[in-house]
């Protein structure tokens, strides 16, 4: 059953990938000014896809869910596409699927591990973020938003107790007697190196994608951490699968105030999408490459 639930979720990703490519004009590619520059975020690019894979194997280890490296690449990879699908929370509950299936823990459990990864997620990549926030010429119902979402999951997070009695409510409307973990505070700092690092790579990466793309535009580090705070944001805007268009759109706002150019902006902010676009096709790639020799073993 759970097998074939992830293999609906997996071709419904794909479809509703390529009729948003389709119908956002998102493929542009404008003119490279430094190959190297590109190479470099590239590089950071696919390092935060990497680490992203190690969180998950983190997060599932604290869950008591012991599991390779590979097996994590696998089910993150796989249902990379997923979040394209309207609601967006059939990425997390596609890797937990594959989890549950692979290593027979029940299904809720495993979607209750893949929640906590994704607020964990969320909550490093508005902590990094914050900090471009100060400066950034942004509306301030997304900084009401960031500061809202802030709370709420250092609440969720370090504050156990209320997620717990959520968690507990949920089993007991569907009748089913699992226990939410108790995670400890030493526990959740175990995870939280790995995901800052994801968020930093893929920071870096736009860094370096924004110099690549732009001419004698000299920028501070500190601007490559507009990125998490436009993905982190555009991720829990469920009317945009994707975050296409909030990503791009908080982006354009936020590299006006570093003094790039609005049509240069767009362009590059555009660009990122396509950018992005190929780390996750690389990340479900390698994952098709990894279960296919799993299999022939």
């Amino acid at each position: 059953m759970l097998k074939k639930v992830f293999s609906y979720l997996f071709y419904a990703s794909l479809i509703f990938l390529g009729y948003y490519l389709y119908k956002s004009d998102y493929i542009a590619v404008p003119k490279v000014h430094s190959c190297f520059y590109m190479l470099l975020s590239f590089l950071f690019l696919l390092l935060g896809f990497l680490f992203q894979n190690l969180n998950w194997q983190r997060i599932l280890k604290v869950f008591n869910v012991n599991t390779s490296l590979k097996t994590a690449s696998i089910s993150v990879g796989l249902s990379v596409f997923m979040k394209y699908i309207p609601g967006k929370v059939m990425v997390v509950l596609g890797r937990a699927a594959y989890i549950a299936n692979k290593k027979g823990v029940p299904i809720l459990y495993a979607s209750t591990a893949s929640l906590f990864s994704q607020t964990v997620s969320l909550w490093v990549g508005l902590l990094l973020g914050s900090i471009a926030l100060v400066n950034a010429d942004i509306d301030a119902i997304w900084k009401l938003l960031s500061l809202i979402l802030f709370l709420g999951l250092t609440v969720a997070l370090f504050l156990p107790k209320i997620p717990e009695r959520a968690f507990n409510i949920l089993t007991k409307l569907l009748k089913k007697d699992f226990k939410y973990p108790k995670l400890t505070q030493r526990q959740i700092l175990f995870v939280l190196p790995a995901y800052i690092l994801t968020w930093i790579f893929w920071g870096f990466g736009f860094y370096f994608l924004t110099l690549a793309l732009s001419s004698e535009v000299s920028l501070p580090i500190v601007y490559g951490l507009i990125f998490p705070l436009a993905g982190t944001l555009a991720i829990v805007t469920l009317f945009a699968p994707g975050g296409v268009g909030v990503r791009e759109g908080l982006l354009v706002s936020s590299m006006v105030v570093y003094g790039i150019p609005v049509q240069q902006a767009t362009a590059i902010a555009l660009a990122s999408r396509l950018w992005f676009l190929v780390g996750e096709l690389a990340a479900f790639v390698a994952a098709v490459i990894l279960r296919y020799k799993d299999r022939e073993r």
